[in-house]
């Protein structure tokens, strides 16, 4: 049975907390993931069509952002183009671009998982944290990630995302 709380209460204020820092940090490493995929994309047109075209706008289009290519096949292509024909730029920006499976899993668990709204969360005293819940064989496991955590991540994310930037105007100079 499904509890009802009402929004005035302590336990509705603690709910609206809870979904509210949820929702904030979800949503800020949404963004930023965002950024590095497209920004990925961005270099696989660049590396085909160096300047900008009808014909680049439509390949980002109809094959990079509307065919359900994922974000991981993205960086497939991605990384066999930079070992085909970057092999240098690969081997500068390595650091980086091995990052970007870890930004990967980090947004398919923050988009797939459910927050935390257990009794024994919301009766929890600090909000330093945001809990997680996924199921593997029936069994339900729990992925604490702390504020701090949370936000140094964001931040690996934020710099992947300009050193990613960099790698495609070195691309860019590379082919013209």
């Amino acid at each position: 049975m499904v509890e009802i709380i009402p929004a005035d209460s302590e336990k509705g204020k603690r709910v609206l907390q809870i979904v509210d820092l949820d929702a904030k940090l979800r949503g800020k490493y949404l963004i930023a993931s965002t950024v590095v995929e497209d920004v990925i994309a961005d270099i696989i047109v660049t590396h085909f069509f160096p300047q900008s075209s009808e014909k680049s706008e439509l390949l980002n289009r109809l094959v990079l952002q509307d065919s359900g290519l994922t974000f991981r096949r993205k960086l497939e292509i991605f990384q066999s183009l930079l070992d085909l024909k970057h092999p240098e730029l690969n081997a500068a920006h390595s650091e980086h671009i091995k990052k970007v499976d870890g930004i990967i899993a980090m947004r398919n668990s923050l988009a797939h998982h459910k927050g935390n709204i257990s009794t024994d969360y919301l009766l929890g005293k600090e909000l330093d944290r945001i809990e997680l819940l996924s199921y593997k064989n029936g069994e339900q496991k729990i992925k604490q990630i702390p504020v701090k955590e949370f936000n140094q991540k964001l931040d690996e994310c934020s710099r992947v995302a300009f050193a990613l930037l960099e790698l495609k105007d070195k691309i860019i100079a590379k082919n013209q």
